[in-house]
């Protein structure tokens, strides 16, 4: 089976046949590049500043390698760009575009997305303002609702079930009660003014209120 041309083919070529590219330039870069890789066992190496030997990962295998070290089971931290290019590099694996390839894969990171911290949000919490509100309206629930986001439940009620309980199934509350959860991500149906949007789910459901821009941040998918 032939081997999948790569950035490696040129340097293998040279330093197994003594092959060069026609172009002068690119010949001497090959060159003057040449001495820091070699072979061992049909494998390309490059020597490290340090000494050890880094393996010569193909493009085929970068997401792999990438993967395992950012978010794997045995070394996955979901390190940033620059310390995740450290650590693969300490796990002994090297290739010409690690930076920018690590910096693409955390910047589409679904974890290391939703993680990171909100921009331009303020360090310290508001001072509460404890003038009456002028616009407040009414919700027409009770203070026990309004704290607890739910309806208070009589003592008798837990002896002798009414109307309300009996259609009651825990784990299908359970399951509804995580899908009204705004985990995102969402999508900006329109934009309303100044740095204010309209939101909307994936499946097209409207997300109540607008949305400041200071508290958006970018998903990537």
């Amino acid at each position: 089976m032939k081997e999948e041309e790569d950035w490696r083919s040129p340097i293998t070529r040279f330093i197994l046949m003594g092959e060069l590219p026609n172009d002068g330039v690119k010949a001497r870069k090959i060159k003057s590049r040449s001495y820091k890789f070699q072979m061992i066992q049909g494998e390309l190496y490059k020597r490290s500043h340090l000494g050890p030997l880094l393996f010569c990962v193909a493009k085929r295998n970068i997401d792999q390698v990438v993967y395992e070290v950012h978010e794997g089971e045995v070394c996955g931290h979901h390190m940033g760009g620059q310390s995740l290019v450290l650590k693969i590099t300490r796990a002994g694996y090297f290739w010409p575009t690690m930076m920018n390839d690590a910096m693409e894969y955390v910047k589409r990171c679904d974890s290391c997305q939703k993680m990171q911290p909100v921009p331009r949000r303020p360090v310290a919490e508001m001072t509460p303002v404890l003038c009456p509100i002028s616009f407040a309206i009414a919700t027409c629930k009770t203070p026990f609702s309004l704290v607890y986001d739910t309806e208070v439940v009589l003592p008798l009620e837990a002896c002798l079930p009414n109307i309300r309980q009996i259609g009651f199934e825990e784990d299908q509350n359970d399951t509804q009660m995580r899908g009204l959860l705004d985990f995102g991500p969402s999508r900006v149906k329109r934009v309303v003014g100044p740095e204010t949007y309209i939101l909307e789910e994936l499946s097209e459901k409207d997300i109540d209120h607008t949305w400041h821009g200071i508290y958006l941040k970018k998903y990537y998918v």
